[in-house]
């Protein structure tokens, strides 16, 4: 998200037009790190974003927690610093959804905050230090020395890990056969954008790495991500007959495709 994206500044097609005017007429703001903040038109929105000079030779954008940002050498002008900006738009809006999906999904740590775990929303409770975490009627305990926010979120996050790999592992064991595939080994997976993977060594040693925030899905959909890497221990692709392989153990896989996309848009920031 605070990826900076830049290109030579020389040579910038300028892009003008009147619907830029009163924006260039109003006056430029400030901030206490020197910075100047202006607005711009992209496409039907009106964003505004923080500029400053930097002793570099490109212009760069980046998304941060402040929103829109560009730097550039000195000798830039503003017209070319909103021209790439301009080029950069599609890339601009998609990274200012995500930080704005991040912030409303953002959990307030406490005593009985709740989280979806397994299908399931679960009330997350501290427990007796040195006990076992306890999953139970919709409330997950867990051992903890406070009450504090920080400790039941780094407890949660190892739960699901540590939970995550013995169901992963159990489903895949019971469904690898189904498919007529080897019992692949079952890793966490930290990875950002892939619920899973899978992979195999010349020898044919097949790996499958499942995300841990997979535990926030009920069975049927952590089922599907389990058979949809399983189903690449045989077919390495994602061709006819792979799509083929995983329709034998989820032939509603479409719908299912679909229906983690949304739903995983709305899951909490751990």
């Amino acid at each position: 998200m605070g990826r900076d994206t830049s290109r030579r500044a020389r040579g910038t097609p300028l892009v003008m037009d009147q619907l830029e005017l009163p924006l260039a007429a109003k006056s430029v703001q400030y901030t206490a790190m020197g910075e100047s903040i202006h607005a711009i038109h992209l496409g039907r929105r009106i964003l505004t974003y923080r500029f400053r000079r930097a002793a570099r030779k490109t212009i760069g954008i980046s998304i941060g927690k402040d929103g829109l940002a560009a730097t550039a050498p000195r000798w830039v002008t503003i017209a070319e610093v909103e021209a790439f900006i301009r080029e950069k738009e599609r890339w601009i809006i998609e990274k200012l959804v995500e930080a704005a999906t991040a912030i409303r999904n953002r959990v307030q740590w406490a005593p009985g905050v709740r989280i979806p775990l397994l299908g399931r929303d679960t009330r997350i409770e501290p427990g007796a230090p040195g006990s076992a975490p306890r999953l139970d009627g919709g409330v997950l305990r867990l051992p903890t020395e406070s009450n504090d926010g920080e400790p039941l979120r780094a407890g949660l996050i190892q739960w699901m890990k540590h939970a995550g790999l013995s169901l992963f592992a159990q489903r895949a064991n019971e469904l690898a056969p189904r498919l007529g595939v080897p019992f692949p080994r079952v890793r966490i997976s930290n990875a950002k954008t892939q619920w899973g993977h899978c992979t195999q060594s010349v020898i044919g040693d097949a790996r499958v790495y499942l995300h841990w925030r997979l535990m926030h899905f009920e069975q049927r959909i952590i089922d599907y991500v389990v058979v949809h890497e399983l189903a690449h221990i045989r077919e390495m692709n994602h061709s006819d007959r792979f799509w083929g392989l995983v329709s034998t153990l989820c032939p509603d896989h479409r719908e299912i495709r679909k229906e983690i996309d949304v739903r995983s848009r709305a899951l909490p920031e751990l």
